[in-house]
């Protein structure tokens, strides 16, 4: 939960705020790796967007058309149906339901990961922030409240559906490897603050206090 949807809920569903208990995502997952990976440009290789909430591929495919991106999209099957056609004449490889251990592989040795969410009143985005993270991975992002709290794991924001933004914002983060290295160094920072380890630890404290007070 994020803390806008801890206010949202609070007021949607008439609970008091005080009954809530806010418990942020973790920004890198320290079962992978100790620390969240420096960023580095050797051995990267492609720019890669992903993700099966919330995705506005129209928006990705319209930036990428005249680009020559070296861009895979990885989407669910109904979605890669939609829009495999248009993908594939603005020169995107399209695939879906990749193995959860192939499509890391590929995020951890992209240049880039674009996340690119239609604004919608619900969290997402998440998960993609803090894998790209966990691997050093530069994330452009579009300014969403689903992604509030997270923006920080963003190496740069830009606005939704707005295809001229993504692509201008994709062409001055990869025109400029020291401005780029300073971002990453920055989300490196940041995504130290709150390992898997602490999520983890804030949710066994939850449940144990909550099933303590249940007897």
């Amino acid at each position: 939960m994020t803390a806008w949807e801890r206010d949202d809920y609070a007021s949607r569903y008439k609970i008091a705020p005080e009954r809530l208990k806010l418990i942020p995502f973790y920004y890198f997952d320290d079962r992978v790796v100790t620390e969240p990976r420096e960023w580095s440009p050797d051995g990267r290789v492609g720019y890669l967007s992903t993700g099966k909430n919330s995705c506005d591929w129209s928006t990705v495919i319209q930036a990428a058309e005249g680009q020559n991106w070296p861009l895979t999209i990885a989407c669910k099957r109904s979605e890669f149906d939609e829009h495999s056609e248009a993908a594939g004449h603005a020169g995107i490889e399209m695939r879906s339901n990749i193995p959860r251990a192939e499509h890391d592989e590929k995020l951890a040795h992209s240049q880039l990961l674009i996340v690119a969410l239609k604004e919608r009143r619900l969290s997402a985005g998440h998960v993609r922030l803090m894998t790209a993270a966990t691997y050093g991975t530069p994330v452009i992002a579009t300014r969403v409240s689903g992604i509030r709290g997270y923006e920080e794991l963003a190496a740069a924001l830009v606005e939704p559906g707005d295809a001229e933004s993504l692509r201008a914002g994709v062409a001055s983060l990869m025109a400029d490897p020291d401005e780029l290295r300073e971002q990453m160094n920055r989300v490196r920072s940041f995504a130290r603050s709150r390992p898997y380890s602490v999520y983890a630890s804030e949710l066994r404290s939850f449940v144990l206090k909550a099933s303590d007070q249940g007897r």
